[in-house]
């Protein structure tokens, strides 16, 4: 039994510590992000702006990732309603170069059905991805890692998440209204 329950603490102990670690390691991440977003002023607002200079859409989704190398970049993804295309394009964080970009016609709207409606909603209110950002911005040092539309039960919402010294936050943002709801740390 005594050697059931040390193996048990020395397990519990040692999941504890890996979970620390993983914490420590995004923590990290996080700080580098800000800081080499911070050298290089290649912000998510800027990155957007790239991209709407490269092609004409709608912004429906942007997210912070990295690459097999470590490499940070923005990916921005974008609707044309006229033209039924759809575009997930990245940005090289340090260069601010466009990098990758994907360009889909798109002959089912069926499938892409949310997006659409995003879009839509988007174009209606005015109230872009990168107002929202520029909103949850106002007065805070954040990085913004992820941003994404949502219909709850026929809301229109942006969802942001972003990251700061104090760790991560979620951020909820009515498209209709052009105002924050709610944001809550550490989810």
């Amino acid at each position: 039994m005594t050697k059931v329950l040390v193996s048990l603490l020395i397990l519990n102990l040692t999941l504890g510590a890996a979970a620390l670690s993983y914490a420590d390691d995004d923590y990290a991440e996080s700080a580098y992000a800000r800081h080499l977003i911070k050298q290089t002023g290649i912000n998510a607002e800027k990155a957007i702006d790239i991209a709407l200079e490269h092609v004409v859409g709608t912004v429906y989704e942007y997210e912070l990732d990295d690459d097999d190398d470590g490499h940070l970049f923005h990916e921005i993804k974008l609707i044309n309603l006229e033209s039924n295309e759809k575009y997930k394009i990245s940005i090289n964080v340090q260069t601010g170069m466009i990098s990758k970009e994907a360009k889909t016609h798109i002959l089912n709207w069926a499938k892409n059905n949310k997006n659409r409606l995003g879009v839509q909603a988007i174009q209606n209110s005015g109230f872009e991805v990168k107002d929202a950002i520029s909103k949850v911005h106002a007065g805070n040092d954040l990085l913004v890692m992820d941003v994404e539309y949502k219909n709850i039960q026929g809301a229109h919402f942006f969802e942001i998440e972003t990251s700061d010294n104090n760790g991560e936050k979620e951020w909820l943002l009515d498209i209709s209204q052009k105002s924050i709801i709610s944001g809550s740390r550490g989810f």
